[in-house]
């Protein structure tokens, strides 16, 4: 009887088809899942029968596989799939329901994002009255929209009138200049309570944006003229001073361009000649860079001061604070009087709604 396994030649054929299966299946199949069901039972197949010795096994399965590889190119993987494992019927079940589930969810109508905020508040106020003892663990659900629902908006309601009462008593806020720093620039802005967080410029930040960008490009290349072709400009400059002077001679000292800026005039004219457009480069990105912070500087001075535009913003905040003092005393006076939680027309959160507090 023939030992297959103790033929090279035979395992090196089996090695190359199993191989040339597998960059097959990946060529030939699109579906990610179908070639993952075939990778694996070819794996599984060739595992188990790897220590197999009698030739008409051996020789069935090569046939097989080499069968397999022909319907691959010729698109005939269907005949195939009875050797594939099958899904389970659970899994299907399970998928299934899945779907329901989702179809139901998607069959709801959507809820107010009015009575999602209310029930949220109402959510927190048992929460902390239950963890302080004031409240019993399990509420009936029909004291919790009967009774609680309307004390836990009249709280609400009533530590947002404080809160906006003591911003009221603070007096008319007041506009200032701000600022933020892009490198060694100050952008100044104007920051005040009508053009806070999501009402500022957009325009502002484009301009921050733009001058960190630029500084930050301004340091790399300073960056690069010291790292790069200073580094680059000092081995020239030293070996053209080695070969001015006699054979034999030490090699003059290395001059880096931070130490030419600091004393130009001390070296030699080979030095000079190689460093003097460095030191230039250098004192433009560094005048460009002073002459922005200069424009940020003249900016403040004649467009927000003196063009008046912080004394615009200041006039638009009186106006408001003005308009909303008015707005809140007309509030306490007619409809804040007798203040009740099962009251809709008196219960401090929807009177507070209504008047758009």
């Amino acid at each position: 009887m023939v030992r297959f396994d103790r033929l090279p030649n035979h395992a090196t054929y089996v090695l190359h088809l199993y191989r040339y299966s597998i960059r097959n299946v990946k060529y030939r199949i699109s579906s990610i899942g179908l070639q993952r069901d075939i990778l694996v039972e070819l794996r599984r197949i060739s595992k188990e029968n790897k220590s197999d010795k009698p030739a008409l096994v051996i020789h069935n399965l090569l046939k097989q596989l080499n069968e397999f590889n022909e319907s691959l190119e010729q698109g005939l993987i269907s005949q195939w799939s009875q050797y594939l494992p099958q899904p389970a019927q659970t899994q299907r079940s399970a998928s299934r329901q899945l779907c329901v589930s989702i179809e139901k969810l998607s069959a709801r109508p959507p809820q107010d994002p009015e009575v999602s905020r209310q029930m949220s508040i109402l959510s927190r106020y048992v929460s902390v009255r239950q963890r302080k003892g004031y409240l019993p663990r399990n509420i009936p659900k029909k004291y919790m929209q009967t009774l609680l629902l309307p004390v836990a908006l009249h709280a609400y309601g009533k530590h947002k009138l404080d809160r906006i009462d003591a911003q009221l008593q603070k007096g008319i806020p007041q506009a200032k200049l701000a600022y933020t720093m892009a490198g060694r620039s100050r952008i100044w802005f104007v920051r005040s309570s009508v053009n806070k967080n999501a009402q500022q410029s957009k325009t502002l930040g484009v301009r921050i944006r733009q001058a960190r960008d630029q500084h930050q490009s301004e340091l790399n290349s300073v960056e690069r003229c010291h790292e790069f072709h200073g580094v680059w400009a000092s081995y020239e400059a030293q070996w053209e001073e080695y070969l001015l002077q006699n054979v034999g001679s030490t090699p003059p000292p290395l001059v880096s361009l931070t130490q030419f800026i600091g004393a130009p005039n001390r070296h030699s004219s080979v030095v000079q000649s190689w460093m003097v457009y460095l030191q230039d480069a250098c004192a433009a990105i560094e005048k460009k860079s002073l002459s922005r912070m200069l424009e940020f500087q003249r900016y403040r001075d004649d467009v927000l001061i003196e063009g008046g535009v912080l004394a615009h913003y200041q006039r638009k905040t009186e106006q408001m604070y003005n308009k909303r003092k008015t707005r809140y005393d007309t509030m306490l006076q007619n409809e804040l009087t007798h203040p009740f939680p099962f009251a809709s027309e008196r219960n401090m959160y929807h009177v507070l709604k209504r008047n758009q507090f």
